[in-house]
């Protein structure tokens, strides 16, 4: 964080200048989260609508009793529904997160999540379980960030994650990425 404490003329001794410090991370970090989730949500809606030929490939799928009752949730609070995609910001990251578990392999993953990842010139395929375990750790510090818990204490940790986030952004949403590589540091 060197970089970022010369920059801002921060005092890392000072507790004010860490909190600072935090939110600065937390502020790169989150726009890189919110991208990837928003892509991916986006993205996926997009294959299985192609896939099923239907925006409300909803209907289409198999789910387990918690996607179920929380699709059902969704529609719910809605009452009326003039389009299926006013559903995808209504669902969780853990909603979404949750189609990356083995039950939905055949369904949801192998014919639409496995090619969503291909954009930034990267055609090798992500396994599920790599996926998941990414997804969760999106879900980790999206609910840090929004929690105003401390981050700067995970220093590599959060560097390797912010790489491998960027580096899946790349690979969803070239566009999203292109944002991220002009406004992040």
């Amino acid at each position: 964080y060197d970089g970022i404490i010369i920059k801002k003329r921060l005092k890392p001794e000072n507790i004010t200048d860490l909190y600072r410090l935090n939110l600065l991370l937390s502020r790169e970090l989150y726009l890189v989260l919110n991208l990837l989730e928003c892509a991916f949500k986006q993205k996926l809606h997009h294959r299985m609508t192609e896939i099923h030929n239907t925006t409300n490939w909803f209907n289409q799928i198999h789910w387990l009793p918690a996607q179920y009752e929380t699709l059902r949730e969704a529609v719910l609070r809605h009452r009326k529904i003039t389009h299926p995609a006013d559903l995808l910001d209504d669902l969780t990251l853990g909603f979404w997160r949750s189609l990356l578990s083995d039950c939905y392999q055949k369904e949801i993953f192998t014919p639409a999540i496995a090619r969503l990842f291909t954009a930034g010139g990267s055609y090798e395929e992500l396994s599920r379980s790599a996926l998941q375990k990414a997804f969760t750790r999106v879900m980790h510090y999206r609910n840090a960030i929004a929690h105003c818990d401390v981050i700067i204490n995970e220093e590599r940790r959060l560097l390797n994650s912010y790489n491998e986030f960027t580096n899946l952004l790349c690979r969803l949403d070239g566009m999203s990425y292109q944002l991220v590589k002009k406004y992040c540091r």
